[in-house]
C-alpha cells in the first residue's frame, strides 16, 4: 500500500510473475456538502465517489450581521448561535458548529435538521460556510470539493 498514490502494490512471487508489479486503485469516495438550507435549518452531504466513506464531521461556520448592530459582524457559531447548541461541540474545532455525519455508500446522502434552526436565531443577515470531512479523516478522491457557502446574506 502506498498512501501518497492510494494504489495497492503486488510485486511477482512466482517464477512467471517474478518481475512484474499488478497495483490496483481501490475506489474512493467524494464527500461533497450540499448548500444550507435555510428555510428548513438542514445541512447535507453527499458521497459522489465510487467508493464507501467513513464516518466524519461536517463543520458550520457561521457569521452575523444583527439587525439591531448593523454596523458590528459577529464571527464564530457561539457568538451568532444560542447558548445551547452543545450536542453540536467539538472540542477539536471551538465555536462552530460540527454535524456527526454516518458511514456513506457511493452514491449515499446524510441530511441533518438543526435542533436550533431557526426560533433561536436572532434577527439579522447570516453567512454560513459548510466543510465536510473537516477533520481530513476519509481520504477521497477529490479533496478540493468539501466546502459549500450559502449564496448571499441569508435574512431572519
Amino acid at each position: 500500500w502506498e498512501p501518497a498514490s492510494r494504489t495497492v502494490v503486488l510485486r511477482g512471487r512466482d517464477d512467471v510473475h517474478s518481475n512484474q508489479d499488478f497495483s490496483y486503485r481501490p475506489p474512493l469516495p467524494d464527500l461533497v456538502p450540499g448548500v444550507p438550507d435555510h428555510v428548513q435549518g438542514t445541512v447535507s452531504v453527499r458521497n459522489i465517489g465510487k467508493g464507501h466513506a467513513s464516518a466524519s464531521k461536517l463543520r458550520l461556520s457561521c457569521g452575523v450581521r444583527l439587525a439591531d448592530r448593523p454596523y458590528t459582524i459577529l464571527y464564530g457559531c457561539d457568538a451568532v448561535l444560542p447558548a445551547d447548541i452543545s450536542a453540536y461541540r467539538d472540542p477539536a474545532f471551538p465555536g462552530q458548529v460540527v454535524v456527526k455525519i454516518p458511514p456513506l455508500p457511493p452514491g449515499g446522502s446524510y441530511q441533518h435538521k438543526l435542533t436550533f434552526w431557526p426560533m433561536q436565531l436572532r434577527h439579522g443577515e447570516y453567512s454560513f460556510l459548510l466543510r465536510v470531512d473537516v477533520a481530513n479523516e476519509v481520504i477521497e478522491s477529490n479533496e478540493e470539493n468539501n466546502q459549500s457557502r450559502a449564496r448571499g446574506g441569508i435574512r431572519i
